[in-house]
């Protein structure tokens, strides 16, 4: 068994974070990488990671704004719209 946690970026911040976590990999392993807009895992088959958790942490600009206990709304399409 292993604890896990969730880290949801903006694309733009991805692989800044991919990177730092790769570099401190004994501190914060990364056991999974979904693609951008994804929300499926290999890690738990048929779980929707937007939903299925029992709380989210929303953090802006390093401030904890809010505990949710569904994320699909803050969810984005990597896909533009135009």
């Amino acid at each position: 068994m292993t604890q896990v946690n969730i880290i949801a970026l903006l694309q733009d911040w991805a692989w800044d974070f991919l990177l730092f976590a790769q570099r401190s990999a004994k501190a914060c392993p990364v056991l999974d990488v979904i693609d951008a807009g994804g929300y499926r895992s290999a890690m738990a088959e048929g779980a929707d990671i937007r939903s299925d958790l029992p709380l989210y942490s929303v953090w802006r600009n390093g401030t904890l704004v809010e505990e949710i206990a569904d994320a699909t709304g803050l969810w984005h399409d990597p896909t533009p719209t135009w």
